[in-house]
């Protein structure tokens, strides 16, 4: 009886400790690791299901050498921030970019007949992102010297939506 009585203290204890260490890797920073301007616009393109939404973060001065960029927690999802010329876009400010694709429902068949439906899949479900954040906030992580960071940003500009004229379908070679 003494040994399930130690093993069930010993299996509380270290349930405490990794839950403890598992808040303690989203912990969020004060301050930003740099001055930038957040905005994000949502798009449309000229074909079905090719719309989505971006997010920039234009930033006035240089990284230091020890910062790097590296994702964003927006809306529920979580994506890749990319660094973006200034020279392509004829900025005179660094940009980074973070893309947010539409998500595509899959054809589902509805049938009075069950057999019908057999080919249908379940939604798959969107990871839970570590943060609770309003519609016009986003986290962002950084690495400083190698150590990972989260900063919680305010205030995110929407733009007017961004529509894309159709194009003709291309045509292979001849």
């Amino acid at each position: 009886m003494k040994i399930a009585a130690i093993i069930t203290k010993s299996i509380g204890i270290f349930a405490m400790l990794f839950s403890a260490s598992q808040c303690g890797g989203y912990k969020l920073e004060k301050k930003a690791p740099m001055t930038m301007d957040v905005s994000c616009q949502q798009y449309t393109g000229g074909q079905p299901g090719s719309g989505g939404l971006n997010i920039y973060f234009v930033l006035p001065d240089k990284l230091e050498q020890n910062v790097r960029l590296d994702s964003v927690y927006f809306r529920g999802r979580l994506a890749k921030l990319s660094f973006q010329d200034k020279t392509k876009y004829g900025s005179t400010n660094s940009q980074y970019l973070a893309s947010f694709p539409q998500i595509k429902k899959p054809d589902i068949i509805s049938s009075a007949n069950p057999a019908d439906e057999v080919g249908n899949k379940p939604p798959k479900a969107m990871p839970k992102i570590p943060f609770e954040l309003e519609k016009d906030q986003c986290v962002i992580s950084y690495q400083v010297d190698g150590k990972t960071k989260y900063y919680k940003i305010d205030n995110i500009k929407e733009k007017e939506m961004l529509i894309y004229p159709s194009s003709k379908p291309q045509r292979g070679n001849k």
